[in-house]
């Protein structure tokens, strides 16, 4: 959810200097950079100052370093998305196998193992920074220790 509000957020932001950036005549943005000696279109082209002056763009308008970096975290957050979205798919495949019973010891400490070691980079800053009880049990808990006490893989849902 916290993914989905953040990528949420760094669309407007994209949105928002896409409804104010310079365009050309074919329709395409153009932003020129902070120098103000070059300029790029939304897909990172250098324009020719025989296609725009970089004169020819207000100072007041989006600049190409601004967009570059909307642009990024917002694809990002997409990557991360998925991510969390493969982890999901991974701890519910792992809680399906747990279900049936009859899992070993080893094959335990494996999923718990191939879970800890795949964990998305965002899923690991928000369990170091979240101090809630079951982030605090999750981060407390060796590969395999947690899931034979407590049954069932348990702890954040993404």
């Amino acid at each position: 959810m916290e993914n989905e509000q953040r990528l949420a957020n760094a669309r407007k932001n994209r949105e928002e200097i896409e409804a104010h950036a310079y365009r050309l005549p074919d329709g395409r943005m153009a932003f020129k950079t902070e120098d103000g000696l070059r300029v790029f279109d939304q897909n990172g082209t250098q324009l020719a100052p025989d296609t725009i002056n970089p004169d020819g763009i207000p100072d007041n308008l989006p600049r190409w370093k601004g967009y570059q970096d909307v642009a990024a975290r917002e694809h990002k957050l997409h990557h991360d998305r998925d991510e969390l979205l493969r982890l999901q798919k991974r701890v519910d495949e792992a809680r399906e196998e747990l279900d049936k019973g009859g899992i070993s010891s080893k094959r335990l400490d494996d999923l718990s193992a191939d879970l800890q070691r795949d964990m998305p980079e965002a899923v690991q800053r928000k369990l170091a920074g979240d101090q809630t009880p079951a982030a605090t049990e999750a981060r407390s808990v060796t590969p395999g220790q947690g899931m034979r006490a407590t049954g069932p893989v348990s702890g954040p849902s993404f």
